[in-house]
């Protein structure tokens, strides 16, 4: 009995099979003084230029209240209060908070490494958490950190970044590809046959130049620069090669890993969670499927299509965010097969695989914009799929959706495929002429 009145309690009981005789009884009382629960330290954290905002707004203390807050920064300065604003010198940091609620308990928290590069993994249009080639035809331009890559990362072909690209890792530039921003390495870079980098390169190893390639601002490196074929740094200049200057410097900033902990499976905020199966019932039931139609048992199966609903067209009329997970579907991976999504509201699919299969359209039903999420919070599992985003055919998406397609496991597409949003995974498979456009702030997943 939580929180009983105060005063005399009668306690009556009555049972059932008692002896005739009787049965002793027994009765014990104890008087729980509840243990003070320590509040949470949780809190965001935003970027504005070179200055971090920390907001613990959003902290709890279940049974009291916070009455104190003090931000560690790591570079030897601290801060109170729920909302704290910091510029950091170069370098990273893990800034600490601590919470006090007001019996004296604390709780900590602690944020995800600050990035001082030139460009941000969390804004990147692409991310790959490991090594990556950009080839044929695949174009990456907008937002602030175009391609973002946590490992060795190679260009060749058609490859193309209208902006930014920041690699931990090696790097190697050759044939026609194209970087229009600047080039951070935080290991060695070659740079053979005829690639372009419009902006700044910097890396932290040695730079190996053929004279063929084309850099169109000033160059860093932390070790050595070198011409394949012979030229000086000034013949360099000379013949347009370089545009910029050479520096030869000690101090490189050097890029550090960043996103994977930003694939979340908690739905967001005013949207409503449906069961895959549900999702699939409804439309079956709105395309008046016959009654054997898959999709109208209990069972509907891994996939959606003209064949299991009824339908090729999906209606989305209201924010869903649909759990296609094992754990409530018992499927592995789910296909959408030859669809086409018809948005007047966003759209969150969350997984342990998903696939188009045979293509997939995405309009606006209502001329607004809207927000399609294709979410795998897993790794690569044992089963086909697991882990893995997958679109093969023709992707074509609406300019007014933005398509957010986010995997810790592998992205896989076959083009062509154009849209506006973000790519984020561990690992980039893309064939077939691949363009993602980025102009809207980062999604949230």
């Amino acid at each position: 009995m939580p929180s009983p009145e105060a005063g005399e309690w009668t306690i009556e009981s009555y049972g059932a099979d008692v002896a005739e005789g009787g049965e002793p009884v027994t009765y014990s009382s104890l008087d729980e003084t509840p243990i003070n629960e320590s509040p949470t330290a949780s809190f965001t954290t935003t970027r504005t230029g070179e200055t971090f905002t920390f907001d613990a707004t959003g902290a709890r203390d279940v049974d009291g209240s916070i009455t104190a807050y003090r931000w560690e920064f790591a570079d030897g300065a601290t801060a109170t209060g729920p909302v704290a604003t910091h510029t950091f010198a170069p370098g990273t940091y893990d800034v600490t908070l601590v919470t006090t609620d007001n019996q004296g308990a604390q709780g900590f928290g602690h944020s995800s490494t600050v990035l001082r590069v030139g460009s941000d993994a969390a804004a990147a249009t692409i991310y790959s958490g490991t090594a990556s080639t950009l080839t044929n035809a695949v174009t990456a331009d907008g937002g602030d950190a175009n391609l973002y890559v946590d490992g060795a990362f190679s260009c060749n072909s058609n490859g193309h970044v209208a902006g930014d690209v920041t690699v931990v890792g090696d790097a190697y530039l050759t044939s026609s590809c194209r970087i229009d921003g600047d080039l951070w390495v935080s290991g060695a870079l070659k740079m053979d046959s005829s690639p372009r980098v419009g902006g700044d390169v910097r890396a932290g190893g040695a730079i190996t130049f053929q004279s063929t390639a084309r850099i169109g601002g000033s160059v860093t490196t932390g070790s050595t620069f070198t011409s394949t074929d012979g030229r000086s740094v000034a013949q360099l200049r000379a013949s347009g090669a370089l545009a910029g200057v050479v520096n030869v410097s000690s101090f490189v900033l050097l890029p550090e890993t960043s996103a994977g902990n930003r694939i979340g499976t908690a739905p967001l905020d005013g949207t409503a969670q449906i069961p895959w199966a549900a999702w699939l019932r409804a439309i079956a039931t709105g395309a008046n499927a016959p009654s054997w139609s898959p999709s109208l048992s209990d069972k509907p199966g891994c996939t959606v299509s003209t064949a299991t609903a009824g339908t090729s067209t999906v209606p989305v009329t209201s924010a869903a965010w649909i759990d296609a997970r094992k754990v409530t579907t018992r499927c592995d991976s789910v296909a959408l097969q030859g669809l086409t999504l018809r948005l007047s509201a966003d759209l969150t699919i969350v997984s342990d695989g998903i696939a188009s299969t045979n293509g997939m359209r995405v309009v606006s039903a209502d001329g607004k914009p809207h927000t399609l999420r294709l979410v795998v919070p897993g790794t690569v599992g044992p089963a086909a799929g697991v882990g893995q985003i997958t679109l093969l055919g023709t992707t074509d998406v609406d300019p007014l959706i933005t398509a957010v397609i986010a995997t810790p496991g592998t992205v896989q597409i076959n083009g062509p495929a154009q849209f506006n949003g973000q790519l984020i995974a561990g690992r980039l498979v893309l064939t077939g002429g691949v363009t993602v456009h980025s102009k809207f702030e980062p999604a949230q997943l």
